[in-house]
């Protein structure tokens, strides 16, 4: 596998990590803007907190070139 190929295999990771965290982080607005409880509230806020770690993480792993 090329370098180049690597890098684009990471960027699409941080792409869908990232767009994942965000509609958790959107759902959690909508159900306390709307009086919604969600099941396991506190999961789903540790899980938007871990996905925002496995970011920050590639990103120091896998600087930009």
């Amino acid at each position: 596998m090329t370098d180049k190929e690597l890098h684009e295999i990471k960027e699409l990771c941080m792409e869908l990590m990232e767009h994942l965290a965000f509609m958790a982080h959107w759902i959690l607005n909508y159900c306390e803007k709307n009086d919604i409880r969600p099941p396991d509230l506190d999961r789903l806020s540790k899980d938007i907190g871990y996905a925002r770690q496995l970011v920050e993480r590639m990103n120091r792993k896998f600087p930009e070139p």
